[in-house]
């Protein structure tokens, strides 16, 4: 009997496993047992649908995983992201540690340091660089922003034997804007007479409007004048001002900025060249790029030189100085993967 009903059993099997029953075979003849196949009830495949539904579901299951792989904090930097907005996926964007941050606009150093480099005595045309320097476009700050202004001017020798008036007119340009600069009529002054010190916030002659971007090397031209006619010095500064409203010059205390590069020198030639006043002091100064992020951490320099003076009055020599202060900031240039 155990024999002849060894399959009896699958019929049961076969409801659960929702299988057709099975019938019985013929004496002496060996039942065929259907052969169980894996399925949901011992954990095992799916038929056709339920394959399909897991398909699906891998699917869209690669589709989330993509989805958060591009997020920031995966620990992974993908193309859209950089040190910017994750600095967890993209590590720590570059900084730029060798001028101040331009985050709270850099006010006036309270302590500048001397640099000797850029001193000039008695030249006329110099180009003033750094050994040690960069030019920003090879390191990982932002063009720098600069102010550059007059300090104060010194007279150490007159010229004169009464005295001298005088007054200073400066200009800059780093080939893409320029800015004129003129200081007031200062009469009466004597040998070795005390600095002629200038306010920061009305002596700027770079960076009048607020901090200057700077993108290649500076011509700064420096001119001091020995006013002979004081009415001369007015119908100069009339000139000027004339000429700057109609170039569309920014206007500041003493001075005017203009968005191009050769607008301020070209006014100041032709204005000055109208006077009788006598130019003494005179001298180019170049300073190349890769000398601009220094400035940013606060720099003076002396622009000396001396002359034969007034010789209808047998004045001797003149020997004037001016003293230049820079500051400024540079941004960290941002960086995307």
């Amino acid at each position: 009997m155990t024999g002849k009903h060894s399959c009896v059993w699958w019929p049961l099997v076969g409801l659960i496993l929702g299988c057709a029953p099975v019938t019985q075979s013929g004496p002496g003849e060996k039942e065929d047992c259907p052969t169980l196949e894996a399925g949901p009830l011992f954990g095992g495949g799916y038929d056709q649908g339920d394959a399909a539904a897991k398909e699906n579901d891998g699917a869209m299951d690669s589709s989330d995983r993509g989805t958060d792989e591009a997020r920031c904090g995966d620990y992974r930097c993908d193309p859209d992201e950089s040190c910017v907005e994750c600095p967890g996926d993209c590590g720590r964007c570059p900084a730029c540690e060798i001028a101040p941050s331009c985050t709270g606009a850099p006010a006036v150093p309270t302590t500048s340091i001397r640099l000797e480099e850029f001193d000039i005595l008695d030249e006329s045309l110099v180009v003033s660089s750094l050994d040690d320097g960069v030019p920003p476009d090879q390191t990982d700050c932002m063009d720098p922003q600069l102010r550059l202004r007059l300090r104060h001017i010194k007279v150490h020798k007159t010229g004169t034997v009464f005295g001298v008036d005088l007054y200073c007119v400066l200009t800059a340009s780093d080939g893409f804007a320029s800015e004129l600069f003129v200081t007031p009529l200062h009469t009466g002054l004597s040998n070795d007479h005390l600095p002629l010190l200038y306010d920061p916030m009305v002596s700027a002659f770079w960076g009048q409007t607020g901090l200057h971007p700077t993108m290649s090397n500076l011509t700064i031209t420096y001119q001091c004048y020995r006013s002979t006619d004081h009415s001369a010095y007015q119908d100069m500064l009339d000139s000027v001002e004339e000429g700057a409203l109609a170039a569309g010059g920014i206007a500041g205390p003493y001075g005017w900025a203009f968005g191009l590069g050769s607008i301020a020198a070209s006014l100041a030639g032709a204005a000055l060249g109208q006077g009788s006043d006598k130019l003494w002091l005179n001298v180019q100064q170049t300073i190349d790029a890769n000398a601009l992020l220094d400035l940013t951490n606060g720099r003076i320099w002396q622009v000396r030189q001396s002359g034969p003076g007034d010789t209808l009055t047998l004045g001797g020599i003149w020997d004037w100085m001016l003293e230049i202060e820079a500051w400024g900031c540079a941004d960290t240039r941002a960086t995307v993967n």
